[in-house]
């Protein structure tokens, strides 16, 4: 029987290597041929697939996008890929607005949600309009200018970033100001609950409905998760809220989504990542095999 050939860029990137280590640990692991795609020579992903190819670094000013397509767009027409997974943020963006244009031209289909569900998920302030539009709980959320209605302490933490850095707590006005003055493009947010109550959830989306779920207790360090906890007595409230949210936002496939759980017992969402999470390979141990599963309800294999 052929093999299913499966695309992943940014072999290096931990994204990459849980969606790699995922494949592995599956039953269908016999049957698929990774494909890895790298910006670097030597990442450690690339000895984890089959076949890597080195890509022009799109984030260097004389390589275009459509430089970085045309090599792209070439290399799955060779090999045959029907499905590429997104490894890095970054990437997001240009996959999303060229989803359809790939799909048509090659057959695969990138594994990547709608633009607007990106641009909702990348930036924070746009994250709490979106749950402040639909009704959802939200942390306060306020640009600089905005901020006279929260009380201390409060998070100063970039409108566009990836995990948690540049996140501070702030606690008077003097650290607001220095905060304000050192974090690009801020937002200020009311701190919700404590660490003890932080959540990463996770979900696969597929034709209007919420296929599978999971809810992790975690801890972070430099940015990602470093402790992870599984249980299947979470609160019955943050289940339903990520449900609506899940159902609102509409993504394609994995979208995760951080938050905590208030003093009083409301859950209210701080960040949305609408791609595999840094946490993949974990639940994978826990036992749900998100890469595995998207991969049987795509494929009908």
């Amino acid at each position: 029987m052929k093999k299913l050939r499966v695309g992943i860029t940014c072999v290096g990137s931990l994204i990459a290597q849980g969606i790699i280590k995922s494949i592995r640990k599956s039953d269908l692991s016999q049957d698929i041929e990774m494909i890895g795609f790298e910006y670097f020579p030597g990442m450690i992903g690339s000895y984890w697939v089959d076949q890597t190819y080195l890509m022009p670094d799109i984030l260097k000013e004389n390589i275009s996008e459509e430089d970085y397509l045309g090599v792209l767009i070439k290399h799955i027409l060779d090999q045959q890929i029907r499905f590429l997974f997104v490894g890095m943020d970054f990437e997001l963006p240009m996959m999303s607005r060229n989803k359809k244009r790939i799909l048509s031209e090659t057959g695969c289909d990138i594994i990547v949600s709608p633009i607007e569900v990106i641009r909702i998920a990348d930036d924070k302030y746009l994250t709490f309009e979106f749950l402040k539009q639909h009704d959802l709980p939200h942390p306060k959320t306020r640009l600089p200018d905005q901020a006279d209605d929260i009380a201390f302490p409060v998070i100063v933490k970039p409108r566009i970033g990836e995990r948690s850095r540049n996140v501070f707590v702030v606690r008077n006005e003097e650290e607001l100001r220095d905060r304000l003055a050192r974090v690009p493009r801020p937002v200020i947010q009311e701190v919700v609950g404590t660490q003890d109550e932080e959540y990463t959830c996770g979900v696969l989306f597929l034709g209007g409905e919420v296929k599978t779920k999971i809810f992790l207790r975690r801890y972070l360090r430099d940015g990602n998760t470093n402790l992870a906890f599984h249980s299947s007595k979470i609160p019955r409230p943050i289940q339903d809220y990520v449900a609506k949210i899940s159902q609102k936002l509409q993504p394609y496939g994995p979208c995760n989504f951080q938050l905590r759980l208030g003093q009083d017992g409301v859950p209210k969402l701080f960040e949305i990542n609408a791609r595999f999470s840094g946490t993949t390979y974990m639940r994978t141990l826990f036992g749900l095999n998100e890469v595995a599963y998207l991969l049987y309800l795509l494929s009908g294999e």
